[in-house]
């Protein structure tokens, strides 16, 4: 009770912030100059507030990742993320202390993929492995057609998330964000290189996925 109450706290210092920079915008001055840095800085929030709920997404989309999911399951597991991030990923100051460039491809995917498993492992994952561990599975969902929103772990299991946060944690980001951005862009996969693509499996950023008949792309850890 205590943390939604923290979490609705949180959602109308949002709600009233954003309100009094349109107020302001609105009731300021009309000098051209004025008005438009006044824009700026409400972009810029908006930017800031829109790169918070992705964070949320990414966080919500881990804390639904369990079989048979109950109201009860998912408030322990989220109790438990908020346990494991502290106040990391609390308040929206430090969640937007710094953003990224925005990708569409990305936004689809956060909008559209759900885990059937995989709580026990991503919940290992420091905060900037989950968002690496997240685009990297969008651009496995991207070169698979986006015809398949459902993702599922071989095995589900603690040592499994500690050895991907231990690949994913020499992962350049940029690097993903580039693959993002090219994506966007339309560049053809060709131009991939850490991406191998065939009819049975994609192997991208040392990690293997298997699209199956079932309409699930299962994580398989290989060594």
């Amino acid at each position: 009770m205590q943390a939604q109450q923290c979490q609705e706290h949180n959602e109308r210092n949002l709600l009233e912030a954003v309100r009094f920079d349109v107020a302001e915008l609105l009731a300021g001055p009309k000098d051209p100059a004025v008005v438009s840095k006044l824009v700026q800085q409400s972009m810029e929030y908006a930017n800031r507030m829109f790169y918070m709920i992705k964070r949320r997404a990414i966080r919500d989309l881990i804390i639904r990742a369990q079989s048979e999911l109950t109201h009860e399951k998912r408030k322990s597991a989220y109790e438990e993320i908020i346990t494991i991030d502290g106040d990391t990923e609390r308040h929206f100051k430090d969640v937007t202390s710094s953003t990224e460039p925005d990708s569409e491809v990305f936004n689809r995917f956060l909008a559209n993929a759900q885990f059937s498993n995989g709580f026990d492992t991503m919940k290992c994952l420091s905060i900037n492995n989950r968002i690496k561990w997240m685009k990297i599975c969008t651009v496995v969902w991207h070169f698979n057609g986006r015809e398949i929103n459902n993702f599922r772990f071989d095995n589900d299991h603690k040592e499994v998330g500690i050895e991907i946060d231990r690949r994913l944690q020499t992962l350049d980001e940029l690097r993903l964000n580039r693959y993002l951005s090219h994506i966007d862009s339309g560049v053809s996969i060709e131009l991939f290189p850490d991406i191998v693509y065939s009819s049975q499996h994609i192997f991208a950023f040392t990690f293997t996925f298997f699209p199956d008949k079932s309409r699930t792309i299962e994580v398989v850890l290989r060594p």
